[in-house]
C-alpha cells in the first residue's frame, strides 16, 4: 500500500541551482546526493531516489 511521504520537501534550492552545482562538483559522494535531491525534486519518492542512485531506501531517510 502507497502512503504520503513522510517527509516533506522544502524547495530552497531551484532545479537550474542544483543543475549547476552537478555540472562543477568533483566528490563523487556529493554529486551522489545531489543527484538524490534532483530526482526528489523532479517527483521521485525516497525509494526510487535512493534506488537511482544506488543506495537503498533506508540510506535515503538519512
Amino acid at each position: 500500500m502507497v502512503g504520503k511521504e513522510q517527509i516533506p520537501i522544502d524547495r530552497k534550492v531551484t532545479l537550474n541551482d542544483i543543475n549547476s552545482l552537478i555540472k562543477y562538483e568533483n566528490n563523487s559522494r556529493v554529486l551522489k546526493r545531489l543527484y538524490f535531491i534532483k530526482f526528489r525534486c523532479l517527483g521521485d519518492s525516497v525509494e526510487e531516489a535512493a534506488t537511482k542512485v544506488g543506495a537503498t531506501k533506508k540510506i535515503g531517510y538519512y
